[in-house]
């Protein structure tokens, strides 16, 4: 006599099919996501490390923003790709090329990272009758606590940051919309992988990316002729990660 299957071991093998995928459906997301993570965190390291081939060649100087305003020309990371040689290294494999704002000559964006506004000064012109200033090494006084840049939503390479972009004080993403920060320093798992200008990089908490210094109000601003006093941040402590030196 031949043997089949009744419906009632049908339907349990069916229910402990999809017991099992609801069981390891979660943990192979979170294995991809780590594995997102941990390319995007040697992304940042090699960014980080090719400011050493840079500013070595430049006098000690930081590349600047952008290159005449042009936030669809020449940019930070034109500056830094003789130094890396492959462009795929400034995206993040966690999110889509798509450019949201703005619109340049094609909707591809070139870098999902957004640099410090402190270190990478905006195309060299006067601000608030002040003269553009590029940073130096020099003006460097924790290299192992000063975060170069920070992960954000994808651009041409011209967003600038002086805070985390989740963080909705004194950070560019508040002169655009809240759905730009979408996706930003937090993406991986909570969190996001934050290079430092001594070549290292961690994965962090944006709530960890602090100071335990006090604001100065007679302290000036000299770090950016373009963020001016309004943000009120205070200087690195020397201890904690923090985007201002």
């Amino acid at each position: 006599m031949k043997s089949a299957f009744t419906l009632i071991e049908l339907l349990v093998v069916i229910a402990i099919i999809a017991i099992l995928a609801a069981i390891l459906f979660p943990v192979f997301a979170a294995a991809r996501q780590k594995a997102h993570q941990t390319a995007c965190g040697s992304n940042a390291r090699q960014i980080s490390i090719a400011y050493y081939g840079y500013t070595g060649d430049s006098n000690d100087t930081f590349p600047i923003e952008n290159y005449g305003g042009n936030i669809c020309g020449v940019m930070w990371i034109d500056f830094l790709q003789p130094y890396i040689k492959d462009k795929q290294v400034f995206m993040c494999p966690s999110i889509s090329k798509v450019v949201l704002l703005p619109a340049c000559q094609n909707e591809q964006g070139r870098t999902a990272y957004w640099t410090n506004a402190y270190l990478h000064r905006f195309y060299p012109r006067a601000w608030g009758g002040r003269p553009f200033h590029s940073f130096r090494w020099p003006m460097v006084r924790f290299p192992s606590t000063l975060v170069a840049f920070c992960e954000g939503d994808v651009s041409y390479g011209h967003r600038a940051w002086t805070v985390n972009p989740t963080n909705p004080k004194c950070g560019w993403i508040t002169q655009y919309d809240a759905k730009y920060s979408k996706n930003t320093d937090n993406r991986h798992n909570g969190g996001g992988n934050y290079p430092f200008i001594d070549g290292h990089a961690k994965w962090l908490m944006p709530d960890r990316i602090l100071t335990e210094t006090a604001y100065n109000p007679a302290d000036p601003d000299l770090e950016s002729q373009y963020i001016g006093s309004a943000c009120q941040n205070p200087r690195n402590d020397g201890t904690h990660p923090w985007f201002r030196p």
